[in-house]
């Protein structure tokens, strides 16, 4: 059974499309790299698995029980620390949820 699963993604900002019928799917023990331009929508699609950002269509499906965690890929303004006192600070987040 999949983790998740998406199914004919439709997602636009005004008229620029990001996901135009996209399909994905994550079996377990599977890794997987997104690679693309500026723009072309990795972030966004990484909101859509993570639940921020809901698709204009299609569906999307998630293993049930399913935790999914991200890291903004760029800290806070007012963050102090180094980055790994970033990242451990996401960690005890997650733990305490």
């Amino acid at each position: 059974m999949a983790l998740i699963n998406i199914t004919n993604a439709q997602l636009a900002y005004g008229d620029n499309p990001l996901l135009d019928h996209a399909e994905f799917v994550l079996q377990p023990g599977e890794r997987v790299c997104l690679v693309g331009r500026n723009g072309a929508g990795k972030s966004t699609l990484m909101k859509v698995i993570h639940g921020t950002v809901q698709l204009d269509d299609g569906s999307i499906n998630r293993q049930q029980d399913l935790k999914v965690s991200r890291l903004e890929q760029d800290p806070p303004r007012d963050a102090e620390g180094t980055v790994v006192d970033y990242v451990a600070e996401g960690w005890r987040k997650l733990a305490l949820s």
